[in-house]
């Protein structure tokens, strides 16, 4: 009996060695499905996969707009005329949009347009799927991307909130506009009161119409415009950061950017607060962009750096362009125009062609345009 036992723990042994290989392996090859970053050079566009190998390179594009599903929304010149596509990982056309425009994904679905060519103001929504299929006729005269699974839809005759399959859940009455979920809460406006409240996911009325303008719920709480500037409330609809503010964002690792307009400069000069309302910056930022992984991009005197939660400088180094952390990797063009991914210490990672005149980040669909950058 010992001899098997000890024959059966060295054969268990083995199995385990070869499992253990056969699941590094495809996990590899699962991490390697993403892609990284898209860039051109030249008249090639090259895409990267997470690991910041060349996935597949074309000279098909004439432009990118964004990456979500594993695709690769695109312009490509066809008989004559453009058309927006959606390429696959392995650089094919995974299918075609009937808009002028690769929409984002987003809960499996992507926004579609068609417009009038006779008159560009006559616009009908609808949606597709992933495998192009449409789940919601071209018949609508507006239309917000899902969130929450759940996506604003209107006509003459209904509006209200579909679900992911095309299904009415939600129906407001005329004179009701709404807005998209987060957090199980969304903005609906009265045309009546000319104010903003909020409805939960069974559509009913949770917080009243009394704010002029609002954000979205993010982290338990909203901003909202309230005698002239904006504060934040919970989802109480309780005002718990007062008004004081000419402008401010949602709340993103416990911090938020809130700013003051200055008349001289005649730009809003941001800081950080925190969800107290205190201020942890002066108001000195003349740009910013959400906290992510415990560090934020800012920036000040024509440069962009890092910060932390506290405000501080990450490190000493500043960008032209400088991405948000996703999976402990960002995106920086530096100010002698030297493009890389950075890990958190701000160390070189995955360096790109210097000629790269178009970069885009496929995790956060930012882009760096040479041309853009350097009006």
């Amino acid at each position: 009996m010992i001899f098997f036992h000890i024959l059966n723990k060295k054969y268990l042994n083995i199995f385990l060695i070869i499992f253990c290989f056969v699941s590094n392996s495809l996990l590899s090859k699962t991490i390697q499905k993403n892609a990284l970053a898209v860039y051109k050079s030249g008249k090639e566009w090259v895409v990267l996969n997470e690991n910041g190998q060349k996935m597949y390179s074309t000279d098909k594009f004439l432009d990118i707009e964004q990456y979500s599903y594993g695709t690769l929304g695109a312009y490509i010149k066809e008989n004559g005329y453009v058309s927006s596509v959606y390429f696959n990982n392995s650089g094919k056309i995974q299918l075609k949009s009937p808009t002028n425009l690769p929409f984002e994904f987003i809960n499996g679905l992507a926004l579609v347009i068609q417009v009038n060519d006779t008159n560009p103001k006559d616009a009908k929504f609808g949606f597709i799927n992933t495998k192009g299929k449409m789940v919601v006729p071209v018949k609508y005269l507006d239309v917000l991307p899902f969130s929450d699974s759940l996506a604003y839809i209107m006509n003459f005759d209904e509006r209200g909130y579909i679900n992911t399959k095309g299904k009415f859940v939600i129906r407001l009455k005329k004179g009701y506009a709404g807005y998209g979920f987060s957090e199980g809460l969304s903005a609906i406006s009265s045309t009546e009161l000319s104010r903003f409240g909020f409805i939960d996911k069974k559509g009913k009325l949770v917080i009243d119409y009394k704010f002029e303008e609002v954000g979205k719920f993010s982290e338990g709480l909203c901003k909202v415009y309230k005698d002239g500037f904006f504060g934040y409330i919970n989802k109480k609809g309780i005002i718990v950061i007062n008004p004081r503010f000419d402008e401010a964002t949602e709340f993103i690792e416990g911090r938020a950017f809130v700013s003051i307009f200055n008349f001289d400069k005649n730009i809003h000069e941001w800081a950080i607060i925190n969800k107290d309302g205190t201020l942890l910056t002066l108001y000195q930022f003349e740009d910013k962009k959400y906290f992510s992984e415990g560090l934020a991009a800012v920036k000040k005197a024509g440069v962009w750096k890092y910060i932390n939660t506290e405000g501080k400088d990450n490190t000493n180094k500043t960008y032209k362009f400088a991405g948000s952390f996703k999976n402990g990797k960002a995106l920086v063009v530096t100010e002698d125009d030297k493009k890389f991914f950075i890990n958190k210490n701000e160390e070189k990672i995955l360096e790109l062609p210097d000629n790269c005149q178009v970069i885009l980040d496929c995790r956060t669909n930012e882009r760096f345009d040479i041309l853009e950058n350097n009006k």
